[in-house]
C-alpha cells in the first residue's frame, strides 16, 4: 500500500513538473510569436516608409518646386490618391497610414549661417543673451585648421578639459556636434531639441521668406511681434501676395532678393513616418532637387 502511495505521489509530481514545463514552453512560444509579429510589422513599415521616400524622390525630380509647395501630376496615374500638391512649409499630410512632412531648407537654419544662428539663440533664450560673439568665434575656431584662438572662441586647450579637441577640418559631421562648442554649455534638453529641429547642413544659404518659421523671420529681420502676427495671418490664409507686400512695407532695408526672397532653395528636408498602432518607422533625409552634375536629385543626409 505504501509503495502504491509513493508511486502515485511520484507520478503526480512528474505530471505537475511536465505541466509546468508545458506552461513555460507555451509562454515562451507565445513570446516568440509576438516578437515575430512585431518584427514582421516593423519590416513592413520600413518597406512602406522607404517606398514613400522613393516616390517622393520621383515626385520632386519630375515635378515642379514652387515657393511653398511641390507639385506633380505624373504620380496619380500609378497612385491615384497621392496628392498633386504637397506643402514644403512644414505642414504634415497623411497618406496610406504614413505621415509626410516636407520642409524647404530655405526656411530653416544652415549650421554655417552663424549670423542667423546666433540671432535666433539670442532671441529665443534670455539666458544666452550676450553670447552671440562667443558662438560666432567658437564656430570659426572649431572649423578653421589652426590653433589661433579668436577673441571669444576656443581651441584645443579649452576642449581638452572635456576630453576632446576642436575638429579643425572645415566642416561639421552633424548638427549635434554644435553642442560640443564653447557657448552651448547652458543649453537644456528642451532648447537643444528645439534648435536641432531647425538645423540643417547644406551648401545653400538661400532664405525663403515664405517658409521661414515666424521666430526665425523675427530673428533674421528684427521684426516686432505685431508685425510677425500679421505675417502669420497672411501665411495661414495662404495670402502670399499680401504677405510679401506687407513684408516689403515693414522691412525697408535693402536685402538680396535672390538670397532672401520668395524662391525655394530646392533642398528639402523629408520626414516620413509609417505607423501601425504602437509600432512606427521614421526616416529623415535631405534631398537636393537642384540639377547638379546632370543628376536630378542628390541625397545629402539620411537618418533612420
Amino acid at each position: 500500500m505504501k509503495k502504491n502511495g509513493f508511486a502515485l505521489v511520484l507520478t503526480l509530481w512528474i505530471v505537475a513538473m511536465m505541466s509546468l514545463a508545458s506552461v513555460l514552453y507555451l509562454s515562451y512560444a507565445k513570446k516568440i510569436v509576438h516578437n515575430s509579429r512585431q518584427l514582421y510589422e516593423k519590416l513592413t513599415l520600413t518597406f512602406k516608409a522607404e517606398s514613400t521616400i522613393e516616390l517622393l524622390k520621383f515626385y520632386g525630380s519630375t515635378g515642379a518646386i514652387k515657393s511653398t509647395f511641390m507639385t506633380n501630376t505624373l504620380v496619380q496615374k500609378k497612385f491615384p490618391t497621392f496628392p498633386k500638391q504637397i506643402s514644403i512649409n512644414s505642414k504634415k499630410i497623411v497618406w496610406d497610414n504614413t505621415t509626410i512632412l516636407l520642409e524647404d531648407t530655405g526656411g530653416l537654419i544652415d549650421i554655417s549661417d552663424t549670423d542667423l544662428l546666433s540671432n535666433y539663440i539670442k532671441g529665443k533664450n534670455q539666458d544666452l543673451k550676450g553670447k552671440e560673439d562667443i558662438i560666432k568665434d567658437s564656430i570659426e575656431d572649431w572649423l578653421d585648421e589652426n590653433q589661433f584662438k579668436q577673441l571669444n572662441g576656443a581651441e584645443d586647450l579649452f576642449y581638452q578639459n572635456f576630453g576632446y579637441e576642436s575638429r579643425d577640418r572645415g566642416y561639421f559631421a552633424s548638427p549635434e556636434e554644435l553642442f560640443l562648442l564653447k557657448g552651448f554649455e547652458d543649453f537644456n534638453e528642451t532648447d537643444k531639441d528645439d534648435l536641432l529641429s531647425l538645423l540643417v547642413m547644406t551648401d545653400s544659404h538661400r532664405h525663403n521668406i515664405l517658409t521661414l518659421k515666424s521666430d526665425l523671420l523675427q530673428s533674421m529681420f528684427s521684426l516686432s511681434m505685431s508685425d510677425v502676427t500679421q505675417l502669420k495671418h497672411f501665411k495661414k490664409s495662404n495670402d502670399l501676395v499680401h504677405f510679401m507686400s506687407f513684408f516689403h512695407t515693414i522691412y525697408k532695408e535693402n536685402y538680396d532678393l535672390e538670397a532672401d526672397g520668395a524662391l525655394p532653395s530646392k533642398i528639402v528636408r523629408v520626414t516620413v513616418n509609417s505607423k501601425n498602432k504602437n509600432i512606427h518607422k521614421e526616416i529623415v533625409l535631405l534631398i537636393d532637387f537642384n540639377i547638379f552634375f546632370k543628376k536630378y536629385f542628390q541625397v545629402l543626409n539620411y537618418k533612420d
